[in-house]
């Protein structure tokens, strides 16, 4: 039987109880309970639900609401939850924070661009900077943000940099998915 208090392979009960006494001679037999520890249940999937119809499905099925944080969804209105831990459908034990990712929509990002020195092929003086941002109070960038950047006439993109780490697989293109903070930029 399940228990939240006996451990998994423990007895709950017997039957007669201790103590009983037997006559001598007779035959008699104990019954035992054993425990198979916590009770379990599948996680509830409450992904693309509001945050409340989220919490009435988790405590509904036994488990408790834990942390909650906010990512930016350009898919999952704003206030549904777009991710939970643990996943929905693992059997875990009744009485288990499920911690939800809800949308805050999407991150409002914009590219400015600026350049210093002159631009000459073959001269390392020049540095031609792209700044991605993100509007203060909107959502996190969650995920992988790309930039294409057509650079200069003549001019060749060698690498990113800044306070991501970009991936240039076909250059001018490169992408991150380091998060891009409301009012951050990198």
């Amino acid at each position: 039987a399940a228990s939240n208090t006996v451990p998994s392979g423990s007895v709950i009960s017997q039957n007669p109880a201790a103590g009983t006494v037997v006559s001598p001679g007779t035959s008699a037999s104990v019954n035992l309970v054993v425990s198979t520890g916590s009770p379990t249940a599948p996680v509830p999937n409450v992904v693309g639900l509001t945050l409340s119809a989220a919490t009435t499905a988790i405590t509904g099925a036994g488990f408790v609401v834990g942390a909650t944080t906010s990512a930016a969804s350009l898919t999952v209105p704003a206030g549904s939850v777009i991710g939970e831990s643990p996943l929905a459908g693992t059997l875990e034990s009744l009485g288990t924070a499920v911690n939800l990712v809800i949308s805050a929509g999407p991150a409002s990002l914009t590219i400015t661009k600026s350049h210093t020195g002159n631009f000459i092929q073959g001269q390392n003086n020049a540095i031609y900077t792209v700044t991605v941002s993100n509007a203060a109070g909107a959502a996190p960038t969650l995920g992988t943000v790309t930039v294409t950047e057509t650079v200069p006439n003549g001019l060749t993109l060698i690498s990113m940099s800044g306070g991501a780490t970009w991936t240039c697989t076909t250059l001018p293109t490169c992408t991150t998915t380091t998060v891009l903070a409301a009012g951050a930029s990198y």
